[in-house]
């Protein structure tokens, strides 16, 4: 386009009649006009030297044919000159976009350094905003504070994510922040309002007062969030005792005659295992060998009386590794309250207790009395799992209480105040609820992979809403239920499991051999129903 008009505008000194005047000013004109455009518009170095060699050979050409058609002289220094004003003006554009290219560099690098700080500030924080000179506007916020606090942020004041005596604290700590970085503990308000406690790191912009010129609704804090609690408004039920297990307390109630036994009658209820509770064993060790011969397969179909010292034998050695090993409880320790019905199900039930004056779970046996070594079996499982497994993520084991002579066991456990992940994400369906969501399924996962890199490895064998228990305080999920999960050893037995959540391996082949790809699975349906 450059050259075209050049072209045109001498084209314009040729045809301009016979005043010479006229056309030695044009000629200047147009010379002055279209060297420095490619200095001025910053084009690059290809282009400048194209546009300015194509001007001066058409100021060349306008020379040659002005002088045949008008008969006007022109000098070598006036060639000399045309080239020279090229150049100089070339020279120009070139140092002007050597400029350009180190400014382009150095915000390139500014932008590839603030990108590297803001994924370090977001792996080390919830959330990241930034807010305003002013403090008061949101100017940034990533989709992990929108999330955590269920509203579109950005824009509006910051103050609407605070609860309200947060406000003068959080403007003070802003204010601190333009002389050095300052935490900040405070409380979150979510949509919903459910207050979330969290850690505020501040970084504020110490030369942003002395822009005067300074955009206002440009970045001046940046805050990183980090939360510590998260405590919800919502109360759950207490789960309901089904009418089977409701009848069967009232009977014990009824045997009792008195508290002082209410205790020894309950513990002597005996529990159904799932099926396939058999666990897989390493034959090198002792607790492999002891945990073989309590293997579920010995005495699954019509234990006969005269094995029953047998298995008493069996548990008392149980009953030694878990005084050796520290996990073995002194009933005397342990208070059940059987009107604190936890949990009930084919696997047993669950009662709320007191261990030396801390709220625990007692998982015990119930049904028939011949059914009693299946569930000893189911149990003994749960215990050799727990007794090495220590992850925020998983229940709590406190040991267990073995009676040989009654061919029993008592589990005590970790109370978790709160609802299974089945009637938590029932209650929080909502879009509101999705950073909760999230962190569920995080919880999960983090506990999945610390079985998974366990040696042997651990397969839980049995991941589903009803096995996994919410804290609603913070909330973070924790796994239950370990009577169906297995070593991952070359004898591990097949896996059982609930059909809705089982992997089609283990559905078509019978006698698969557990695998972690069947946990995954069942963790792909855990947060299809979850998200």
């Amino acid at each position: 386009t450059a050259l075209t008009m050049n072209g045109m505008q001498l084209a314009t000194v040729v045809l301009s009649g016979n005043n010479a005047a006229y056309r030695l000013r044009t000629y200047g004109i147009v010379l002055c006009a279209w060297k420095p455009v490619p200095a001025v518009f910053g084009f690059p170095l290809v282009a400048t030297v194209t546009v300015n060699v194509m001007s001066s050979v058409l100021d060349m050409v306008c020379l040659y044919v002005n002088r045949t058609v008008n008969g006007d002289t022109f000098g070598m220094q006036t060639v000399l000159s045309t080239w020279i004003f090229a150049l100089v003006w070339s020279l120009q554009a070139t140092m002007n976009m050597a400029r350009l290219r180190s400014i382009y560099d150095v915000q390139r690098a500014l932008a590839t350094e603030k990108m590297l700080m803001e994924s370090i500030i977001a792996m080390m924080n919830d959330a990241v905003v930034w807010i305003s000179e002013d403090g008061h506007t949101v100017v940034r916020a990533d989709q992990r504070f929108m999330m955590l606090t269920s509203k579109d942020i950005i824009g509006k004041p910051f103050s609407a994510s605070l609860a309200p005596e947060e406000h003068t604290r959080v403007l003070d700590g802003l204010e601190r922040a333009k002389a050095g970085p300052v935490l900040l503990p405070t409380t979150l308000r979510s949509h919903s309002g459910m207050s979330v406690k969290v850690n505020m790191f501040v970084v504020g912009n110490r030369d942003g007062g002395k822009n005067q010129g300074a955009d206002k609704q440009a970045p001046a804090f940046l805050l990183g969030i980090k939360v510590t609690s998260q405590a919800g408004s919502q109360d759950f039920p207490e789960r309901e005792m089904g009418h089977q297990h409701a009848a069967e307390l009232e009977q014990i109630l009824e045997d009792a005659g008195d508290s002082d036994r209410l205790d020894e009658l309950l513990s002597s209820r005996p529990e159904t295992a799932a099926q396939g509770s058999c666990s897989s064993r390493p034959e090198t060790t002792d607790t492999g060998r002891l945990f073989k011969e309590l293997s579920l397969q010995r005495w699954l179909v019509g234990t006969p009386s005269e094995k029953a010292e047998e298995l008493r034998t069996d548990l008392a050695r149980l009953e030694a590794l878990g005084r050796k090993e520290h996990w073995l409880l002194n009933a005397d320790d342990l208070h059940i309250d059987p009107r604190q019905v936890l949990g009930t199900g084919g696997f047993g039930i669950v009662v709320g207790g007191w261990l030396q004056g801390i709220p625990v779970a007692v998982k015990a046996r119930k049904g028939a009395a011949g059914a009693s070594v299946e569930q000893v079996v189911g149990m003994a499982n749960e215990v050799r799992f727990f007794r090495h497994v220590r992850h925020p993520n998983v229940v709590l084991f406190f040991g267990a209480c073995v009676e040989p002579q009654e061919s029993e066991m008592l589990l005590v456990m970790e109370r978790v105040a709160g609802p299974d992940l089945f009637k938590y994400v029932a209650v929080h369906a909502a879009d509101a609820d999705i950073y909760n969501r999230f962190q569920m399924m995080l919880d999960v996962a983090c506990a999945l992979r610390y079985l998974h890199g366990q040696q042997p490895l651990i397969v839980h064998g049995d991941l589903k809403g009803e096995n996994v228990l919410v804290e609603v305080g913070l909330p973070r999920a924790k796994l239950i239920d370990f009577g169906l999960s297995r070593l991952l050893t070359k004898d591990a037995e097949p896996l059982g499991g609930s059909l809705l959540w089982m992997a089609p391996e283990l559905i078509l082949q019978q006698r698969a051999r557990p695998k972690p790809s069947a946990d995954v699975f069942s963790f792909a349906r855990l947060a299809y129903m979850t998200l």
